[in-house]
């Protein structure tokens, strides 16, 4: 029977004799494959196709219904996605790439497509940008947080919200009110655009 040294040894030896070239890729292979992957994609006008705005993903996809759901905040690329939907169109989006370092790649497209005169609307550079501390995130949390619990109708507003989202989550809400939800967001996108996609 073989001690545990010596089996370590053993599973050890042919790590130590991996210097070959094709042995030296499959293990940056092993080590990839560990890593996250990103999908880098384009949002672009339906109409003219030019590029304005560049992001990173899991699922591209997913990501599209999530741009077009968020439509409370108040950058760039949610007013320019606002303004569209009120004219009964969407962004198109496309996947210009998967990377493993998406940081890096996102960050580099984003550069290039500057350099090219692309007139994008992303206010950061890519990568993990904006970076938000705990701090000041536990604040901006505190700061909504008094906001909404001060004035009645927002409160009325996000209690309903919670109880939508909860019923939508336990799946007790009927094909009816899913319409009816459906309904409201596009009516008024700003209070209820989470909903214009379920």
């Amino acid at each position: 029977m073989r001690s545990r040294a010596e089996t370590a040894e053993r599973v050890d030896q042919p790590r130590l004799r991996a210097t070959s070239a094709g042995a030296a890729q499959e293990m940056g292979e092993v080590m990839a494959f560990n890593q996250e992957t990103a999908e880098i994609y384009a949002l672009c006008c339906p109409d003219s196709g030019e590029v304005r705005y560049i992001g990173k993903a899991k699922c591209a996809k997913s990501r599209l219904k999530q741009h077009l759901r968020e439509m409370r905040r108040s950058t760039p690329v949610y007013k320019w996605i606002a303004s569209l939907r009120k004219i009964g169109a969407s962004p198109q989006m496309v996947v210009l790439m998967s990377a493993w370092d998406w940081r890096n790649a996102e960050k580099d497209v984003i550069a290039q497509s500057r350099a090219d005169g692309l007139r994008l609307l992303n206010i950061a550079d890519g990568g993990d940008e904006p970076y938000c501390s705990k701090e000041q995130r536990a604040e901006n949390g505190r700061k909504t947080a008094k906001m909404v619990h001060t004035d009645p109708v927002r409160r009325r507003i996000w209690l309903a919200k919670k109880m939508v989202s909860e019923a939508l989550r336990r799946g007790h809400l009927n094909e009816e009110t899913k319409a009816k939800l459906r309904l409201a967001a596009a009516k008024n996108p700003k209070l209820f655009g989470a909903w214009a996609g379920i």
